[in-house]
């Protein structure tokens, strides 16, 4: 019995490093969210308790609120969908061993290691309305009625926004399915060239129902990265024109540190922990789906 808690108490305190840190810079921040987003929070640090009304004011006919939970929605549905059809794409091509496929494979995931600060400003330039090299291309392929200002034309700021998300993070669905169709035994490819299957068919009735969970994961993985984006949206249009390309990150940093309504973003920040949350569980639910089909 003394060795079993000597043993117990040599494990807890192994993991009591890690356990801190979760407390303090997750649980602790997270349950003060919570609580500050019943207050109203003044500059100097008073704080007045006005229960839900931050709450009510988020979700009742707030247009702002709309406007970026609807381009939260967008973000995250179509950068996955290109993201995750793209990143099929290469990696059905690579598995081929297309001649140079290895460098293919650094070069087509190489967006994904750079910062999305030093991307955004890249696309800043291509974007640019006066001699962007987006412009400039579409007016020598004689398509001059295709330039737009790209960022600054509320009603495609945020699709443009997504085009970039979609050209750095495809290389990351790409070596998920390109690892997953390199597990797939090739005696099974021979077998199917034996009865006389063609190779459209090999991808569409052996590569795409045995790499299905993977499939499934990694669009759940998109699904929740993309609806976390801040960064990429701030720094290549702070939101702008207007709210026309705010999302809920850059909503909560508005108020929070251009208005100073601390209590009213904090409400913002849980609204989007629940969602990111829900999503987590529905992963998680899936993931153990997984984990069952391989067991039978």
């Amino acid at each position: 019995m003394k060795k079993t808690w000597l043993k117990n108490k040599f494990a807890f305190l192994m993991v009591l490093p890690a356990l801190l840190f979760v407390v303090i810079f997750m649980i602790y921040p997270l349950l003060d969210a919570f609580t500050m987003s019943f207050f109203d929070v003044k500059i100097m640090g008073e704080k007045i308790f006005v229960g839900f009304n931050n709450y009510k004011k988020l979700l009742n006919h707030n247009e702002i609120t709309l406007i970026s939970l609807k381009n939260n929605i967008y973000f995250s549905l179509f950068t996955t969908l290109g993201t995750v059809v793209i990143g099929m794409i290469l990696a059905i091509l690579l598995d081929r061993k297309i001649h140079g496929w290895q460098a293919f494979r650094i070069l087509f995931y190489l967006p994904v290691t750079l910062s999305s600060v030093v991307v955004s400003l890249l696309w800043l330039r291509i974007y640019s309305p006066n001699g962007g090299l987006l412009n400039v291309i579409l007016n020598y392929i004689q398509l001059p009625f295709l330039e737009k200002n790209w960022l600054g034309d509320p009603n495609i700021a945020i699709f443009s926004i997504i085009m970039v998300s979609i050209w750095q993070y495809s290389g990351y669905t790409m070596i998920f399915f390109l690892a997953a169709l390199q597990s797939i035994p090739d005696s099974l490819f021979e077998a199917a060239r034996i009865d006389g299957i063609r190779p459209g068919q090999e991808i569409m009735y052996i590569s795409f129902p045995l790499i299905k969970p993977v499939i499934i994961i990694v669009v759940m993985l998109q699904l929740i990265f993309s609806f976390k984006v801040f960064d990429i949206v701030w720094v290549m249009s702070t939101g702008g024109p207007g709210y026309s390309s705010s999302v809920l990150g850059t909503y909560l940093y508005t108020e929070a540190f251009r208005k100073f309504q601390m209590g009213y973003a904090q409400a913002i920040a849980v609204f989007m922990f629940i969602i990111i949350f829900s999503m987590s569980l529905i992963y998680l639910k899936l993931a153990r789906f997984r984990e069952a089909s391989h067991e039978y």
